[in-house]
């Protein structure tokens, strides 16, 4: 399986996902931060990419360029890390 990136710019940090898409529509988070390199070194050639989450900030869906992906490993969304 690979490992694929996206990102989302807020002010002066890029947000980084790393993820494994599936082929049933459903995606594994790896991990979401504003650290890992691979964004800021190649942000222009990612996509764009948010997550739709629950009034709890449990990530559910990661929606990337108009498709949408439900996440297999739901949790606090800003607890995703390497």
């Amino acid at each position: 399986m690979k490992i694929q990136h996206a990102k989302k710019r807020l002010l002066d940090s890029v947000w980084t996902t790393a993820f494994i898409a599936h082929n049933d529509k459903t995606a594994t988070i790896l991990s979401h931060d504003r650290d890992n390199p691979i964004g800021y070194e190649r942000e222009n050639d990612l996509p764009s990419g948010f997550f739709i989450e629950s009034a709890t900030r449990t990530a559910k869906t990661l929606v990337l360029s108009g498709s949408e992906l439900k996440i297999r490993n739901p949790q606090f969304v800003f607890s995703y890390s390497d």
